[in-house]
């Protein structure tokens, strides 16, 4: 009614009313105030005296709530901290980093906490981990140790953009700190750059930098070029420095201890476990774990027995701690040093139960009906899913029956994990038949899709055994979008779907992609060659080939992308055709070798 009336007045009327209507209200309001004023000293003494203890109380209250707040937090981030400790002491490092993560976030400017929780992210390894090394430069004001860490994180979570950022921050704000170069090379490894990492890493080296990841980014380069001289310059480098008492020789035994399937005779030369043992003993950075590999390899070689190994290794770890206790039972299996179980605590775990198994069924005096009965009378809280499947498909495979293996496998990869599935290849690879394993990649790929580690794995086993038909299935099935981190392994699918002339117009988008991401690597340009070749379009790939200095180092290339250069015309970069895993490999080589290049390169 009243906004009517209002509509009828004109403009001056209508600011009048409501200015008259306004100053009603703030009288109405002081008037209300005033008869509560006057009511109030017309009480009773005794309570106008509570009304002024409430109102001050509530005054008070008002005032100290932001200090309440911040105590209480203090007070239960303080709490959480210490149980976080205490869990962390029991080696729960997982509940440990849920509780102190609640401590970060109700109090993240405790310096304490703030190093715990980036600590316990790290070993538990989650991605949040790059979170919290930011939040921790942030409280340092970004110093080169803190954005290091960040780098450091960033790069072993593959998370680049981040990287990225802070090491230009890093560059700009520290030109002189020491572990920039180290920074950039883990963030270049993460990235798949691997030829700019090796370039910085001999540039960094020429200039008398000698930090632990140049020098394990130039092992890596000798260890993984498969021309001899590289493997003379790797054994000429370790002899070296393998034998070094410092974080350099620490970084080239680890290197050493893991990957010594991969080292020719001639490095091995340069290699003596024992004494790598006794260095790692010396140090006091080095972990059991790098102990234990040492002790296992020096089995492996033959310097020690399986007895003096197993009492060794018992000796390197504490049975009653669960962490050790559970480093101790995974070194026992690597090893298969199974005589170790007799040492640990009779439980039922499922751990102690697996590899209780596993040396049933896999050591040299196996017990197939002991493991049949432990099998049969395990629940799920003694042997999980997963566990009693892959086992009775273990079982069923050394007592010969295939289809049987098959089922069992089926059922063990419908609950794997890729941590499960690790283990699973580990133990394949030590009895199965190349059959088994090529069978075994076809599964997993199928019910664990979208996992690049494993399409990674399986694409390399069925390329190294010669699998065409496999190989061609499991490329044809894989999208190419599957390696979009790791741009080595995604040129090699490019590879071996240009190669069955499959989605070559999607190939040649990502490969084009590639390059455009990494001007300077010269293995996308010779894979997106290779794609406009068997496109048929060969001008093209030669023109591409010609547009990058490629150099006549054909030796330290892979035999894939020799192949690829050999089809744009460059005949001298083709391997031994023999030595060609491929039969479709082989077919196009020996085409190169008998005819002109532009006609062998049309497949």
């Amino acid at each position: 009614m009243k906004f009517r009336q209002l509509r009828k007045l004109s403009f001056r009327e209508a600011c009048e009313e409501i200015w008259m209507g306004y100053r009603a209200l703030i009288a109405s309001g002081l008037n209300r105030v005033e008869f509560l004023f006057k009511r109030t000293f017309s009480l009773p003494l005794w309570l106008r005296a509570i009304i002024t203890i409430v109102g001050v109380a509530f005054i008070a209250g008002v005032i100290a709530t932001p200090w309440l707040f911040k105590t209480a937090k203090a007070y239960r981030s303080e709490h959480m901290l210490v149980q976080a400790k205490e869990l962390q002491a029991d080696g729960r490092n997982v509940e440990a980093y849920q509780k102190i993560r609640a401590a970060a976030l109700l109090r993240p400017d405790q310096a304490e906490v703030r190093e715990l929780v980036l600590e316990l992210a790290e070993e538990v390894r989650s991605p949040q981990a790059v979170w919290w090394a930011e939040r921790a430069a942030k409280a340092n004001n970004y110093d080169a140790e803190s954005i290091a860490k960040v780098i450091e994180m960033a790069a072993y979570f593959r998370q680049s953009q981040i990287g990225v950022r802070y090491l230009a921050m890093l560059q700009e704000a520290y030109p002189d700190y020491e572990g920039a170069t180290d920074a950039e090379l883990r963030l270049l490894l993460s990235q798949g750059k691997r030829v700019e990492a090796i370039n910085k890493a001999l540039h960094a080296y020429k200039n008398g930098e000698t930090s632990p990841t140049i020098h394990e980014v130039l092992a890596m380069h000798y260890l993984n070029a498969s021309d001899p001289i590289a493997q003379k310059t790797l054994a000429d480098y370790l002899q070296e420095n393998l034998n070094r008492n410092d974080e350099v020789g620490l970084s080239l035994k680890r290197l050493v201890l893991t990957r010594t399937a991969e080292l020719s005779p001639e490095v091995m030369e340069q290699v003596n476990f024992a004494q790598i043992l006794t260095d790692l003993r010396q140090f006091p950075e080095a972990k059991q774990n790098d102990r234990a590999l040492a002790i296992g390899r020096a089995l492996e070689h033959g310097d020690i027995s399986k007895d003096e190994a197993q009492a060794t290794i018992l000796a390197e770890f504490d049975i009653n701690d669960p962490d050790e206790r559970e480093d101790l039972m995974e070194m026992a299996s690597i090893f298969g040093l199974y005589g170790i179980i007799e040492s640990l605590p009779a439980t039922q775990k499922r751990e102690l139960n697996q590899l209780r198994l596993e040396g049933m069924v896999l050591s040299e005096t196996p017990d197939f009906e002991g493991a049949r009965q432990l099998l049969d009378s395990s629940s799920e809280a003694t042997l999980a899913p997963l566990q009693a499947s892959f086992w009775n498909a273990m079982l069923a495979r050394e007592q010969g029956h295939n289809e049987a293996f098959t089922k069992s496998l089926i059922e063990a990869l419908n609950y794997a994990t890729l941590e499960e599935w690790v283990y699973l290849e580990r133990i394949l690879h030590r009895r199965a038949t190349e059959a088994q394993l090529l069978e075994f990649y076809r599964e997993s790929v199928q019910r664990l899709p979208n996992t690049p580690y494993i399409a990674a794995h399986a694409l390399n086993y069925a390329y190294q055994v010669g699998a065409d038909a496999e190989l061609a299935a499991m490329a044809q099935q894989m999208p190419l979008d599957t390696f979009k981190r790791d741009p080595y392994s995604q040129i090699f699918l490019i590879y071996l779907k240009a190669l069955q002339e499959r989605d070559l117009s999607t190939s040649r988008y990502h490969a084009e992609d590639l390059v455009a991401k990494y001007p300077r690597e010269a293995s996308y340009y010779i894979a997106l060659a290779f794609v406009y070749a068997q496109s048929q379009n060969v001008p093209l790939a030669k023109s591409v080939i010609s547009s990058f200095p490629l150099g006549n180092d054909y030796e330290a290339m892979p035999p894939f992308l020799r192949i690829c250069l050999a089809a744009t015309g460059n005949t001298a970069a083709l391997p031994d055709i023999d030595k060609l895993p491929l039969a479709k490999e082989r077919e196009i080589a020996k085409r190169l070798v008998d005819s002109k290049p532009t006609e062998a390169a049309l497949n």
